[in-house]
């Protein structure tokens, strides 16, 4: 039997949580025996899994402590169980299990974290990276950070990519309109990491404040909070659920993002999914989704994000529209059922 962490069904739900979310769908709708771990006060009220397939254990509310002490209990009580984690944890003691590392941001750059977040991944990930049977990530960015920060050897991980939601996907390209309402999108948390600060800048100098910036997103308890300044042409949207955020990507003139660093970036393929043009930063990741089909700057440089806004402004209608036909064509490359599938024969390996 395979069991999955569902720790997740607990969080706010981001790119990672996302990632736990389809991938555990994926596995629900297999030939395989799967079942949903979770904490005894889980809120299953809006949780879009069958609610045969969730089971409550344990007895702490805290996730962490449901994690380390909960959660191996009663793995230690099943030992054939596989347990499968999608959210950069797991089990700091238990060997059988499967643990998806998203990046090593935390490695990277601990000035984005809190002290105490950052302190518990640089003692949590080296530790599943050894123990776990295998590791999965996001993009071959990220496999190549994990053999190089952690010494992991290259057989012990595979990349499991990130895909679009079904509600963001574009029915047809026909269905993409070519006419996109007045404003820029940004979607995302406000972390460090996601670069806000440099739109906010961009967006605030008069020669900008002809455009609208739309922000969706929220800050989280892991990253250390930062001011947001208000400005005319800047919306900040704290609560967007997905119907509202596959509008936004629909209409919105390009989606933006300035990011530092990341392992791969669902919002990007989200956005080529649903046929809207992508302003990114040129970090490894990005490169590697969109195959250097963007408009790209340097995320540490102002004026290259002006350039990319310019450049992007002045680009014929004719050149756009091909450059939205060949993101979308290239978003059927990411689906949660060929990644599921390719999760699923990794799992057999270990499966008893």
């Amino acid at each position: 039997m395979i069991v999955i962490n569902g720790k997740f069904l607990n969080q706010r739900t981001t790119g990672v949580q996302r990632y736990a979310l389809e991938l555990t769908k994926q596995l629900l709708k297999s030939d395989l025996d799967v079942i949903v771990l979770v904490p005894k006060n889980t809120n299953l009220n809006n949780v879009q899994l069958p609610l045969a397939k969730i089971k409550r254990i344990g007895s702490f509310s805290n996730l962490n402590l449901w994690e380390q002490i909960d959660l191996p209990l009663y793995l230690k009580r099943n030992p054939k169980l596989l347990l499968i984690g999608f959210c950069n944890s797991g089990p700091w003691f238990h060997r059988r299990q499967i643990v998806c590392i998203h990046d090593m941001s935390y490695h990277n750059h601990p000035e984005w974290f809190t002290r105490s977040f950052y302190n518990y991944y640089k003692l949590l990930i080296p530790q599943l990276a050894k123990i776990a049977l295998h590791i999965i990530t996001v993009s071959e960015f990220s496999k190549q950070e994990l053999i190089t920060k952690l010494g992991l050897p290259e057989s012990k991980i595979s990349v499991i990519y990130n895909a679009p939601a079904k509600i963001f996907i574009a029915d047809n390209f026909e269905s993409i309109s070519n006419q996109k309402e007045d404003f820029f999108l940004f979607v995302g948390s406000h972390d460090k990491r996601k670069n806000i600060k440099l739109l906010i800048d961009v967006f605030s100098l008069s020669a900008f404040r002809k455009y609208q910036l739309v922000i969706i997103g929220a800050s989280s308890h892991s990253f250390p909070e930062h001011q947001l300044v208000e400005a005319p042409n800047i919306t900040y949207i704290s609560n967007c659920d997905d119907k509202d955020l596959a509008n936004y990507y629909r209409t919105a003139r390009a989606l933006i993002n300035a990011s530092f660093y990341e392992g791969f970036g669902l919002p990007v393929i989200e956005a080529m999914a649903s046929g809207c043009p992508i302003i990114l930063s040129d970090i490894p990741p990005f490169k590697e989704i969109t195959q250097h089909n963007a408009f790209y700057f340097n995320p540490h440089l102002s004026l290259t994000l002006m350039k990319a806004i310019e450049e992007f402004t002045n680009t014929p209608p004719s050149e756009l529209y091909l450059t939205i036909y060949k993101n979308y064509k290239l978003s059927f490359s990411y689906n949660w059922e060929s990644s599921s599938k390719s999760l699923i024969s990794i799992m057999r390996r270990f499966i008893q």
